[in-house]
């Protein structure tokens, strides 16, 4: 067992790219078991350690958005202030 540390160790997921490479498919909104990767990615992220899980994406993401929106975790928009 690992000694107890005072540290707070947050996630930063970074989904606020443009998915360029993949020719026209946003490849954080690929489906694998049933589940967006992105939202693949938050719930790994909630499971560990950290304290608190922040994802960053732009705003006119709203597929991005609505695949963790039910999930506790800090969402921050690029380029606008909300999804207003």
């Amino acid at each position: 067992m690992p000694p107890q540390s005072n540290h707070r160790i947050a996630a930063l997921i970074l989904a606020a790219g443009q998915s360029q490479r993949m020719r026209g498919e946003d490849k954080l909104l690929r489906q694998i078991e049933g589940k967006t990767l992105l939202r693949h990615v938050a719930l790994m992220s909630l499971r560990s350690n950290c304290c608190e899980v922040n994802v960053v994406i732009q705003a006119k993401h709203g597929r991005r958005y609505r695949s963790i929106a039910d999930l506790p975790v800090q969402i921050t928009f690029l380029g606008h202030r909300g999804m207003g």
